[in-house]
């Protein structure tokens, strides 16, 4: 079964025209499987036995079975409606233990999906350490030469040894939040400023006032000092900001600002690691959690 579905309404899970989309959704769904219930009175079990079938019978407009963000983004919009003023239910249908069903069957589809697309790295991001090989596989191919490969390799240069991972702990970052600095010895390194992010615990506080990243350490993707002096060079000068959007450009252009003075996507943040794991053809999609688990110290 397929109803037409525009992909856009999947960008943002919170905003009220997808709830909508939702909404009609689910009710075209219970009607075509002659289902006279409706989602607003259902209980767990009974809920439950629905979004199984609701996840196996969506599809891509084009008939193809969607990917990993695409179903995870469903149900995260699915969630949202029944916490809507319109519903406000109890119900939690990523925790709760009634819908372990219902969600095997999302991550059994996304990982035909990928297996579909011929894609042998494993769908949906895990929380596992990035493994030596893959490791190896970034080391090697990571690098400086555009907008958005510098970001990549600063945003994972400052998440494997500093363990952010908050989307929103990382859009609240400014160019100052993090400082390089020289000791008596005159070698250069990388120290938080005093000025933290809204949002960190006050553990995570005190860590980081003990943590200097040397240029030395060159694990895992190099000299982490010139990662952040390349980085914040390359910035625009118009915003504090320290995530900010990459111009797209594929020449490496050493003149002028590789960024825009815009703060860069919660989307973008998010799936950082995950987008990398597929551009560079790691053997498992890896979350943001992922480049932090990675670092014993951290």
């Amino acid at each position: 079964m397929h109803i037409p579905f525009c992909r856009c309404t999947l960008q943002g899970t919170g905003n009220c025209y997808f709830v909508k989309c939702i909404a009609v959704l689910l009710s075209g769904y219970c009607i075509k499987t002659n289902n006279l219930g409706t989602v607003e009175n259902m209980g767990p079990t009974e809920l439950a036995v629905l979004l199984s079938g609701f996840y196996q019978w969506f599809v891509n407009d084009n008939g193809t079975i969607p990917s990993y963000s695409t179903l995870n983004s469903l149900r995260l919009g699915i969630h949202t409606y029944l916490k809507s003023a319109t519903v406000n239910s109890s119900i939690d249908i990523v925790n709760d233990q009634e819908f372990d069903g219902a969600n095997q069957v999302l991550s059994e589809r996304s990982s035909l999906a990928q297996l579909m697309q011929g894609h042998q790295a494993i769908v949906g991001p895990t929380h596992e350490a990035i493994t030596k090989e893959d490791m190896s596989i970034l080391k090697e191919n990571m690098n400086c030469s555009t907008p958005s490969k510098l970001q990549q390799v600063f945003w994972f240069t400052l998440m494997y040894h500093f363990g952010h991972k908050g989307r929103e702990i990382l859009r609240a970052l400014k160019k100052d939040s993090f400082l390089i600095r020289k000791d008596d010895a005159g070698r250069e390194y990388i120290s938080p400023n005093q000025i933290f992010p809204e949002g960190e615990s006050p553990s995570r506080r005190r860590l980081w006032q003990n943590v200097h990243i040397y240029s030395d350490i060159t694990v895992p993707v190099g000299n982490p000092v010139d990662i952040f002096h390349l980085y914040l060079s390359k910035l625009s000068t118009n915003s504090d900001i320290l995530f900010q959007r990459p111009i797209k450009t594929s020449t490496n252009d050493n003149t002028g600002p590789w960024f825009y003075d815009k703060i860069l996507s919660k989307h973008v943040l998010s799936q950082m690691m995950a987008s990398i794991s597929q551009e560079y053809g790691l053997s498992r999609v890896y979350s943001n959690h992922s480049v932090s688990n990675s670092n014993p110290f951290c």
